[in-house]
């Protein structure tokens, strides 16, 4: 359990995916997945400040593959995969520490940042280039 829960403070906790990490990166294979994901990122970071002024604490979880009855079923490559005790583990670190955006594990967010900074000729030429899901 997070320590935060114990001491009366308001959390909000909002999932995005890696795939809405960079704004820029929007997947050839599954549109629609990607810019609601970003649009859910964006949202939650957007609220952070006024929600902050309420005493609500509001963290946007962005993970890539993690265990589920959903990823049990995927055909596609999942690079990264974590289980779904390690990724609780590390999003109620950071909720304790109140990291606004928490974004694992690191190569999966950093190649989604890297994308994300490329111009969009090279990030869209990358990213058709990915599986189709």
């Amino acid at each position: 359990m997070s320590r935060a829960a114990g001491t009366g403070a308001k959390n909000v906790l909002i999932t995005g995916a890696s795939s809405g990490i960079g704004e820029a990166l929007a997947l050839a294979s599954c549109p629609s997945y990607s810019a609601s994901k970003a649009a859910v990122k964006t949202w939650g970071l957007a609220n952070r400040r006024p929600l902050a002024r309420e005493g609500i604490r509001m963290n946007v979880v962005c993970p890539g593959f993690v265990r589920s009855r959903i990823t049990d079923k995927n055909t596609c490559p999942m690079p990264f995969f974590m289980e779904a005790d390690r990724a609780a583990r590390i999003i109620l670190d950071r909720v304790d520490r109140n990291v606004g955006l928490i974004a694992f594990p690191w190569p999966m967010r950093f190649a989604s940042w890297l994308l994300a900074i490329c111009p969009w000729r090279i990030a869209e030429r990358i990213s058709s280039m990915l599986p189709k899901k």
